[in-house]
């Protein structure tokens, strides 16, 4: 969305999940020098990405949902462009620096560039492998996720969304549990890796997107219960920070455990779930009032989430040469000071006209339909 289109409450959140992940990666996650403050205060922040899958359901979902209940046609192909020049251009920028500038890396080494291109990055990801550049493995998520979507809600567009998605979600989400059951027996057991077959895989990693595209589903399809759920958006927000607080500090405490393992993300899910109906309830201070810094943070959150390890390596690398304390407030400060410009250098040089292109592009398409079908407009 752009301009007035622009909604305040989702911005609010974008701009949290970034400055969480990257907090998360900074203190201890992927870095080794950092603040000592930084490691307690960003140890939750893994899970800035589960809120960046509800935000992605939602917003796909809903867009997906909104064309089957007006009665138009999802065109596949149009879908599969628009993510495109949406995804790739700035994906494939950076990875090209990782490629080409090997000394920037922020970990040993790299994994092999098909792995990459295949958006298979995140499958058999495991603590010790090449994890430069490792959080991508989101992003492979969201990419499966976009080319199975459009086709299944084609599929199953005529056996009614609005009565039955909810079974498909429902039943996504207990597949989820049950993969990640089965393969904590198999860690349990020394046959397969914690994070290479709970954390990182597509198969067991679903639940955020999922409970996006069912909040979408219920505003697209539900206006009653839309309604009732916006007017009680405080209630809401109250509830997903109970559940995000006891998944912080009850599940979070041993991650690993079954049923930290098995039932975690669709709990983390569901709380970030309820935060995201409650930030889009005009009832609420998230939905109505605007601030040009997180919107700023929400524009630029992909490049951040694309080139912040980089910076950070490259900056932590030089500490010696700028006589600044590698560990300290001041090292941090600069990190997120250059992250941010060189997020919107990305952004203004590659995102920006990419996304300008779509927009010509289906514009075009839009007053050709409306032209050759008159009926449509």
């Amino acid at each position: 969305m752009n301009g007035s289109a622009r909604l305040n409450g989702l911005d609010h959140l974008r701009a949290f999940a970034i400055i969480s992940v990257f907090f998360y990666h900074y203190g201890g996650g992927m870095f080794d020098h950092h603040p000592a403050w930084l490691t307690k205060v960003s140890q939750f922040g893994w899970s800035g990405v589960d809120l960046f899958f509800v935000l992605s359901g939602y917003l796909i979902g809903g867009q997906l949902l909104r064309m089957v209940a007006d009665g138009r046609q999802i065109f596949i192909r149009d879908f599969y462009i628009q993510r495109f020049l949406r995804i790739m251009p700035a994906y494939w920028v950076v990875l090209a620096l990782y490629f080409m500038f090997p000394q920037l890396i922020e970990r040993s080494h790299l994994p092999p560039l098909w792995r990459f291109l295949t958006f298979t990055q995140n499958l058999g990801l495991g603590e010790h492998e090449g994890l430069a550049f490792s959080q991508v493995w989101s992003l492979c998520i969201e990419e499966h996720f976009y080319l199975a979507l459009p086709m299944l809600i084609v599929t199953f567009s005529a056996w009614r969304w609005g009565r039955h998605g909810f079974w498909i979600a429902g039943f996504l989400i207990t597949l989820g549990c049950a993969f990640r059951a089965y393969f904590w027996m198999l860690v349990q057991a020394g046959e397969a890796r914690w994070y290479g077959s709970i954390y990182y895989p597509t198969y067991s990693h679903m639940d955020g997107l999922v409970v996006g595209v069912s909040i979408a589903a219920i505003f697209t399809f539900y206006p009653q219960q839309r309604t009732w759920l916006q007017k009680h958006s405080y209630w809401l927000m109250a509830a997903g920070a109970a559940v995000l607080y006891f998944a912080a500090t009850v599940i979070d405490a041993n991650q690993t455990s079954f049923l930290s393992s098995v039932f975690g993300f669709p709990l983390v899910a569901v709380g970030f779930g309820c935060m995201a109906i409650s930030a889009l309830s005009p009832s609420c201070f998230l939905y109505s009032r605007s601030s040009a810094v997180t919107k700023m943070i929400a524009i630029l959150a992909y490049s951040i989430y694309l080139i912040h390890k980089i910076v950070i390596s490259a900056l932590q690398k030089a500490a010696g040469v700028l006589s600044i304390n590698v560990d300290g407030t001041l090292m941090l400060l600069l990190c997120i000071l250059c992250t941010l410009l060189a997020a919107w250098l990305l952004y203004t040089v590659v995102e920006r006209p990419f996304l300008r292109l779509r927009e010509r592009i289906f514009a075009k398409k839009a007053v050709k339909s409306t032209t050759t079908n008159p009926a449509t407009a």
